[in-house]
């Protein structure tokens, strides 16, 4: 997938370890009922530093894709959608 921030293609692994993420902290909060931007923010910080770590254990060079901006924003809006949708549906069925 070509990021927007860049013309290098970003591994796909990125993306995918971010959406796992999403699926287990979803429902890890909401089944914990977690409120309010805690959730958020520890979503944010796991997904991000998993899909740096990823990117590192590939063998990325940030320097080539212009620094870890791409990296971090490499699926970030699927993910933090379908963590907040899967988060609510937890949160109200259980």
């Amino acid at each position: 997938m070509t990021s927007i921030f860049s013309s290098t293609e970003l591994p796909s692994e990125i993306g995918t370890i971010k959406m796992v993420i999403a699926t287990a902290s979803a429902v890890m909060c909401g089944l914990n009922h977690v409120e309010g931007a805690n959730g958020i923010m520890g979503f944010l910080l796991t997904a991000n530093v998993a899909g740096l770590t990823v990117a590192k254990r590939v063998g990325l060079d940030e320097e080539a894709i212009g620094g870890k901006l791409p990296i971090v924003m490499e699926a970030a809006l699927p993910s933090m959608a379908w963590f907040v949708l899967l988060w609510t549906l937890f949160a109200q069925l259980y």
